[in-house]
């Protein structure tokens, strides 16, 4: 298999393979994701949980969350996504969007996400074949909406997109209810080159 390479600012790192794990919520409070999150350190428990792996560190956490919208009953929401600090730098944060937007996509969701983060907001505005723009994108909440309505809501200028990307394939298994998960523990791994496209099942791991 060739080996790829990930240029970064600190040098040439290898190249990234990331292992996923479906989890519950609990793991976003019990390994600490919570408080590298800038938002509310709370969680519905009801999103469905990722916790990523490079090797055998823990390096990433994402959570996604039914969102319908207006006619569109399939709309999902990346509610939560952290990379510990120590990653930073990596695309670690784009490889995980990436990965995350494909298997739901294969099983017929619209994946949205909205974030302050400049370096992923500007990863999706560059990767347009990827990621959508959407009406909101860049734009200010205005000052007099709503405040107890609205009160999650970043007032900042963020980036919304919706995933465009590819559908990946043979990760059905990890959509499945915390209930079902639990008879059927189910992991993978994620290969994923430096062209920023290509995600591929390396190998087995355990779910716990």
């Amino acid at each position: 298999m060739k080996v790829n390479i990930v240029e970064h600012n600190k040098g040439i790192r290898p190249q990234i393979k990331l292992r996923v794990q479906r989890v519950e919520a609990n793991v976003w409070e019990d390994l600490s994701f919570h408080v590298h999150h800038y938002r509310t350190k709370k969680l519905n428990k009801s999103s469905k949980c990722f916790v990523f792996y490079w090797e055998d560190k823990v390096v990433g956490f994402c959570a996604v969350l039914h969102a319908p919208k207006r006619n569109m009953s399939n709309a999902l929401s990346i509610s939560r996504l952290v990379v510990l600090p120590q990653f930073h730098g990596l695309n670690i944060g784009s490889i995980i969007c990436n990965f995350v937007g494909g298997i739901f996509k294969n099983e017929g969701y619209k994946l949205y996400i909205k974030t302050v983060n400049m370096a992923i907001g500007n990863y999706f505005n560059t990767h347009t074949d990827v990621w959508r723009a959407t009406v909101y994108n860049q734009k200010f909440r205005p000052r007099n909406m709503d405040e107890s309505k609205y009160r999650n809501r970043i007032a900042s200028k963020s980036f919304c997109h919706e995933y465009c990307g590819k559908e990946i394939t043979g990760y059905e298994d990890m959509l499945l209810s915390v209930s079902e998960m639990r008879k059927n523990r189910q992991s993978l791994n994620i290969n994923h080159n430096n062209d920023m496209d290509n995600l591929q099942t390396e190998s087995a791991a355990t779910m716990t």
